[in-house]
């Protein structure tokens, strides 16, 4: 089985580095932003989410661990919405030597047994259009669609993230 438990500052940045990496590769692929670019939007975006890394009260950043070890397994990543009795999930995250075992879904029903106590009735999520992969496992528990995010690309240049 698995635990979700709150992150540790000491584990912060090993969360930090693998969302940047990324993160910045999934808006390279979706958005074509060169790399540089991709890494700061990536890193101002999770600063503005995060000013207070670990001890941030507005998000929830977990570690996905097993319950005899507390082997990390991954991250879940998401917000609550108390007024609207919902939680978005920003990120799962799977280390790749434990996917394909189930651990995913296990954190995310660990997640909906978490907040249900806690009078949340919903739970959003975005998955990129390219993550095949996510987006079955998540419509095989249940999650459903919703709307489509979409863009045009005018064949102008990108302005950079701090522009």
């Amino acid at each position: 089985m698995i635990d979700l438990k709150p992150i540790l500052a000491s584990e912060y940045s090993n969360f930090y580095s693998y969302f940047i990496r990324d993160y910045s590769q999934e808006l390279e692929q979706n958005y074509g932003y060169s790399h540089t670019t991709a890494v700061e939007i990536a890193e101002k975006d999770l600063e503005r989410c995060f000013p207070y890394g670990a001890s941030t009260k507005e998000h929830q950043l977990m570690c996905i661990t097993r319950t005899q070890n507390a082997h990390l397994l991954g991250y879940l990543w998401h917000s609550i919405d108390v007024e609207k009795a919902t939680t978005f999930i920003y990120d799962v995250y799977i280390t790749p030597e434990f996917r394909n075992c189930g651990y995913g879904t296990l954190a995310l029903a660990k997640l909906e047994q978490q907040v249900s106590k806690n009078g949340i009735y919903e739970i959003k999520l975005r998955v990129a259009y390219t993550n095949g992969k996510a987006r079955k496992l998540y419509e095989r528990i249940g999650f459903k669609i919703t709307g489509y995010n979409m863009s045009k690309n005018l064949n102008k240049p990108r302005p950079h993230a701090h522009e």
